[in-house]
């Protein structure tokens, strides 16, 4: 059975681009209230494959 390989797989640390001051204001006015934060979509991507993030996405199940 083949696998996938353009689908990455693991498992990603802290990246500089999570802890951005930018990305840490926005985390934190979205945190404050008790809201659950994801990064998803390219980010995650991106970094799983060790490219460069070029943007972040930021899921929330609040609604807009």
């Amino acid at each position: 059975m083949s696998r996938d390989l353009t689908t990455p797989t693991g498992k990603i640390g802290p990246q500089p681009w999570m802890t951005a001051a930018d990305t840490r204001a926005v985390i934190d006015a979205l945190t404050a209230k008790g809201t659950e934060v994801r990064f998803v979509g390219g980010c995650v991507r991106d970094a799983l494959s060790k490219r460069p993030v070029r943007d972040i996405d930021i899921a929330t199940p609040d609604k807009p």
